[in-house]
Formats: C-alpha cells, structure tokens, sequence
C-alpha cells in the first residue's frame, strides 16, 4: 500500500467531508504523544500498519537492517501545522505545504538513547510514525521528517537529565491516523 492521500475537489468546486458531533458522547482524545517509532529513511513500508505483529517483527530486527524500528518513549506535542499563504495570478491564494513539528522529551538517557541523539547532529532523515494512548499516526509509509535530538541537563539536584528536540517534516496534509494497537 502507498500513502493514502486526500482527494481534492477539481475546477473550484467545493465538496464537504462527512463530520460527526455527538452531545451526549463526543469522540474526544486525552494526552500527549507518548511514543516516537523510528526507521532508517530507506525502510520498506509496512504492508500492514495496523497489524501489532509487523510492527514487532521489525522493532525485533538488528539495526544493521534497513527495516529495523526502534521505539522511544517520550512525552511530545504537536502544535497545529504552519503553512504560508502565497498570492498567485488573479489574486488566489494557495497555501504552501505546512511544516509540522513534534517537541518531545526524551528522559531515559541510556547510553544506546544517547548515542542515537548524537547521530541526528548528522542531519539525516529518518521515516517516523507516533502514537498517543488512543492513535498511531503514520501509515505504512511513515512520516519522511528530519530530527534533531540534544541533551539537556538543567540546574538542581533533583532535575532530571533528558534528550529534548524536534522532528519536522513539511507535508500538506497531515499524517494518517489510526486506532493504537498497543
């Protein structure tokens, strides 16, 4: 399977997606982003992301594989998207493809987790997919994004050490979404 990607209506005609309000019980999600899973850019895409055993065959592979994912387990955000506005002939607007960032934290500073955080100084790409409690965000191709991870000690005694940065990518829809299998 490849990216599944919104179609857009043709000669500026305007459909309207279906949508669901329910007052007695709306469909709300609680929390952070709680985990970032990561692969090496030219991984293969799952064939099936909403299958758990997929997912575990290839956090179980050697990291000398291309395919091999590694899970982090974070607390992150993701704040709405930015996109600019671009004025084009006969004063339409059209919007740039938004930049999508997820800030995260990292506090378990293994020396694996550490090193992991040094090599993203090599501005690589990697393919991402993350997970709150209730979703996984991704699809089987991933996200292509950029990552940028750096240590943080703060002052205190009792502060904790962590690994704090970023994950960008520039799309102009967001990612994919489905029902969390772990």
């Amino acid at each position: 399977m490849s990216l599944i990607v919104p179609t857009c209506p043709t000669n500026c005609g305007a459909t309207l997606p279906d949508t669901s309000f329910d007052d007695c019980n709306p469909n709300i999600g609680f929390g952070e982003i709680e985990a970032i899973y990561v692969q090496a850019a030219n991984a293969d895409p799952l064939v099936d992301w909403e299958i758990d055993t997929e997912w575990l065959a290839a956090m179980g592979l050697a990291v000398s594989d291309s395919n091999a994912m590694r899970r982090f387990d974070v607390i992150a955000d993701l704040p709405a998207a930015a996109a600019d506005e671009v004025i084009i002939s006969k004063g339409r607007k059209v919007y740039s493809p938004a930049t999508h960032t997820i800030s995260l934290d990292i506090d378990d500073i293994s020396p694996e987790n550490y090193e992991f955080a040094r090599v993203t100084s090599c501005n690589l790409q990697f393919i991402v997919r993350f997970a709150t409690k209730q979703w996984m965000y991704g699809g089987n191709d991933g996200i292509l994004a950029m990552m940028n991870l750096r240590p943080v000690i703060e002052r205190g005694q009792k502060s904790i050490n962590k690994i704090s940065g970023t994950i960008t990518w520039d799309a102009q829809f967001s990612p994919e979404r489905a029902a969390a299998i772990f």
